[in-house]
């Protein structure tokens, strides 16, 4: 984790000066400043720590899927579903090593996502420190994705960890090379098919943020071109996906992006909009 923000704040310091951003620079707080450390480790480790007991365990589809499989079998399977080149890359070359890595990893990775959910809500003007500290211990707590433990799932583990990333980066930063960082990573997050329809939650927040920026209607500024950038995002993986990692025939209609689909998921948001 240390190295990432560190990368992140050397990314960040290098652009200063050639800034292309209209929008002023933000406050830059230390990293974690107020971060619940004792409660948050405490709590989570009550709630997923039980994980690690028995950490050469197989699950569910991870008999079909990877016991006894060739080392790149999942790559292909993943592929004949409709999902991305990247997508399972990482966990096939842990699992050689030995089920027990990538239970390790998942329990760091959701771990390191409540350090970036708890930056990512900092910068939500409405919600005070407490609030901001309550919701990130919820979130390390509550059965998020509580099928994480088994292997084949360990991609979607990855997924929320680059999409906390991208949009940390989307929010708190305001550099050209900030900007394309986390284009690029929410990009690569999209690997868990859901999230096409949550990037939602990053493209709103930038949009309130840079706000002043968006009505100057006047003329067209660098922040209406990356919000077109962020809008165009989930379109651009389905066409890519339409024509490089396309599933097979049985396939085709899992995961296909439909209007009751879009409508089902739109009413996650009426509570947050009406409050």
């Amino acid at each position: 984790m240390r190295c990432i923000v560190e990368l992140m704040s050397q990314t960040s310091s290098s652009a200063t000066t050639e800034d292309l951003s209209v929008t002023s620079t933000p406050n830059r707080e230390p990293m974690l400043v107020g971060f619940p450390w004792a409660s948050a480790i405490i709590l989570y480790t009550l709630s997923w720590g039980w994980s690690l007991l028995r950490p050469n365990t197989l699950y569910w589809d991870d008999w079909e899927v990877i016991f006894r499989k060739p080392k790149f079998f999942m790559l292909r399977y993943v592929r004949s579903v409709g999902r991305p080149p990247w997508s399972d890359v990482l966990e096939t070359f842990l699992i050689p090593l030995g089920v027990w890595t990538v239970q390790l990893g998942t329990f760091f990775i959701f771990f390191v996502c409540g350090f970036l959910l708890f930056e990512i809500l900092k910068r939500v003007q409405y919600l005070d420190i407490s609030q901001v500290r309550w919701i990130t211990l919820l979130f390390l707590i509550i059965p998020v994705n509580h099928a994480r433990i088994s292997l084949v799932v360990f991609d979607y583990s990855t997924s929320y960890f680059l999409f906390f990333l991208g949009w940390l980066a989307l929010v708190r930063y305001r550099s050209f090379v900030s900007f394309s960082f986390s284009w690029l990573i929410l990009l690569l997050s999209l690997k868990t098919h859901s999230l096409l329809f949550f990037l939602l939650l990053p493209f709103l927040h930038f949009v309130w943020l840079e706000r002043e920026q968006l009505l100057k209607f006047k003329r067209v500024n660098l922040v209406h071109i990356q919000t077109g950038l962020i809008a165009i995002m989930p379109f651009l993986y389905l066409i890519l996906r339409e024509f490089f990692w396309r599933p097979s025939k049985s396939w085709i209609s899992y995961q296909r992006p439909t209007v009751k689909g879009t409508i089902l998921g739109a009413q996650l948001f009426i509570p947050v909009a009406s409050a």
